[in-house]
């Protein structure tokens, strides 16, 4: 299907199957690396239905879309992530002050930079090390 078609309807399943994939995880094992797994992907999800609703051609929809994603975030994703705060925090930020385009780059350079194999993770997990 292309971008036109997904709607609301498709909004609204992405947000279930990514609380669901999420709620799978965390019943599995729960250790820290499956959080942090869950929580990153919730918010590449979110990212994802950013791109959608920023290419969606009807305004009006999109403005629907937006209003019901931010709220999703807002009220959903942001008190559930547990490892992510500093990128929990930038989501936050973000979407509080732009529109469905400008937070899709803004996020996606944020899960860029902070990628599992990032200099930020390394740095975590040496100086996790060395506290051990």
């Amino acid at each position: 299907t292309g971008r036109s078609s997904k709607g609301m309807p498709y909004l609204r399943t992405l947000a279930l199957s990514g609380n669901r994939i999420k709620e799978t995880l965390a019943a599995t094992r729960g250790g820290l690396v499956d959080t942090k797994f869950a929580d990153r992907l919730t918010l590449k999800r979110f990212t994802t239905g950013c791109g959608w609703i920023a290419d969606h051609p009807d305004p009006k929809e999109r403005a629907a879309m937006w209003a019901y994603w931010r709220r999703h975030l807002h009220e959903c994703l942001l008190p559930t992530l547990e490892s992510r705060g500093l990128l929990a925090a930038w989501y936050r930020l973000v979407t509080a002050t732009g529109d469905a385009r400008t937070v899709y780059r803004l996020t996606r350079i944020a899960t860029r930079i902070t990628d599992a194999l990032s200099l930020f993770d390394k740095l975590e997990a040496r100086l996790a090390a060395k506290r051990h």
